[in-house]
C-alpha cells in the first residue's frame, strides 16, 4: 500500500510541474521568468514532500517518547553457580603446583593472569616440598581464584 501511495504522489507533483511548465510556456514568458518560475514550482513540490514524508513520523514521535521514557529494569545477572565444597568457609591447605596448573590453562584478562602469576610465584617460598600451602594462605587463594578452584576440588 505504501509503495502505490508514493507513487500516486510522484505522478502528481511531475504532473503539476508539468503543468507549470506548459502554462509558463503558453504565456510566453522570458526565459529568466521561466526558470524563475520552474524554480518555485520545484520548492513547492520539494516542500510538500518534506512536510508529507515527516508527517507519520511526527505522530509516532509524539506517542513514542511516553514509551521510551519509562525506565525499564534490568534484567538481573544470573546468579554464580559456587560449588558447595568452595562455600565451606573451613580453611584448606591447597596445592601450589595445582594451582600453577589451573593458573595455565585458564585464560583471562591480562591484569588477572599477572596477578595470579606474580601471587604464585611468592607463594612458593610458603609451599612444602610436596607444594601444599599452609591453610592460612586459603583466604588469599580463593580471592585470586575464586569459581576456578571449583575444577580442583571436583
Amino acid at each position: 500500500m505504501r509503495i502505490r501511495i508514493s507513487l500516486i504522489r510522484f505522478l502528481l507533483e511531475a504532473g503539476f510541474i508539468i503543468l507549470v511548465a506548459a502554462a509558463v510556456g503558453l504565456a510566453r514568458l522570458s526565459t529568466l521568468w521561466i526558470g524563475v518560475v520552474m524554480f518555485g514550482a520545484w520548492l513547492l513540490v520539494a516542500f510538500v514532500e518534506r512536510t508529507g514524508s515527516r508527517g507519520p513520523r511526527r505522530r509516532q514521535a509524539a506517542e513514542e517518547p511516553v514509551q521510551e521514557l519509562e525506565p525499564q529494569p534490568e534484567p538481573e545477572p544470573e546468579p554464580a553457580v559456587v560449588p558447595l565444597l568452595l562455600r565451606d568457609p573451613t580453611p584448606r591447605a591447597w596445592n601450589l603446583w595445582e594451582l600453577e596448573q589451573l593458573a595455565a590453562t585458564k585464560d583471562g584478562d591480562a591484569t588477572r593472569v599477572e596477578e595470579r602469576a606474580l601471587l604464585l610465584l611468592h607463594l612458593r617460598q610458603f609451599a612444602s616440598a610436596g607444594g601444599d600451602l599452609p591453610a592460612e594462605f586459603d583466604p588469599l587463594v580463593r580471592e585470586a581464584f575464586g569459581s576456578d578452584l571449583a575444577e580442583l576440588v571436583t
